[in-house]
């Protein structure tokens, strides 16, 4: 029974990690010259100001990938419930999980440090309690989660 406890807080951690990165991916896509514009502005004082286009692209991919990575897990999640003997279902769920967990700490170290070169401590603070969601997930998948 604790074992299940582990999995179902992996699995809000990847439905909650995949709303958020999902979201702010298609964002930046759909929105793509006003974000530009925003992190242009953002960024001037910065020695990011000449790589703003280069960084939003890459910061885009790498939201949009881990997003993705977090709804495969909740799918293999899934599939290994509704087939128990299914092992493969785990072990990709698991793999899912733990590249998720990996490119999204990535992803908040990339943007804590762009607010940090930026001077934004607060949008720097704020940052934090979504890497401490991320490294309660690392925790939860080391206990057992799988």
């Amino acid at each position: 029974m604790e074992s299940n406890f582990y999995i179902i807080s992996l699995i809000f951690i990847s439905v909650f990690f995949s709303i958020l990165f999902l979201q702010s991916g298609l964002d930046k896509i759909i929105d793509f010259s006003g974000n530009l514009n925003y992190f242009k502005t953002h960024f001037q004082k910065s020695i990011l100001k000449k790589w703003t286009k280069f960084l939003l692209i890459i910061i885009t991919l790498l939201e949009c990938i881990t997003g993705a990575l977090f709804v495969m897990a909740i799918f293999f999640y899934i599939l290994s419930q509704l087939d128990s003997d299914n092992i493969f279902a785990v072990l990709y769920a698991k793999w899912f999980l733990t590249w998720g967990l990996v490119l999204s700490a990535t992803t908040f170290c990339s943007l804590f440090l762009g607010q940090r070169l930026a001077k934004d401590y607060a949008g720097a603070a704020t940052l934090i309690s979504y890497f401490l969601v991320n490294l309660l997930g690392f925790i939860a998948l080391g206990l057992g989660g799988f």
